[in-house]
């Protein structure tokens, strides 16, 4: 039986870049920064080596997912988003 193993689909840099972020994070909170290059690359299901054409060291990849997560302008632009109505129906 031939098995067939298909590479991932190709994404922009910067899809890249945020899909080894999110994949990232969660291991980062089990394992902290023991966390293996392997074990990124399995997460995000890329090979190391694509992990590296993204980011040039673990540690960046890591500082990178740390930016991301302690960056508050997202949480600011979904709450301004929230209908100014809705706010009073809360309260």
């Amino acid at each position: 039986m031939l098995l067939i193993v298909s590479r991932a689909a190709p994404l922009p840099p910067d899809e890249r870049r945020a899909a080894l972020i999110a994949a990232t994070e969660p291991l980062l909170e089990q394992f902290g920064r023991d966390v293996s290059t392997r074990q990124i690359a399995e997460a995000a299901q890329v090979a190391e080596g694509t992990m590296f054409r993204a980011f040039p060291t673990k540690e960046a990849l890591i500082d990178a997912v740390l930016e991301e997560v302690f960056d508050n302008q997202r949480t600011c632009d979904e709450l301004a988003a929230i209908d100014p109505a809705l706010r009073w129906k809360l309260a």
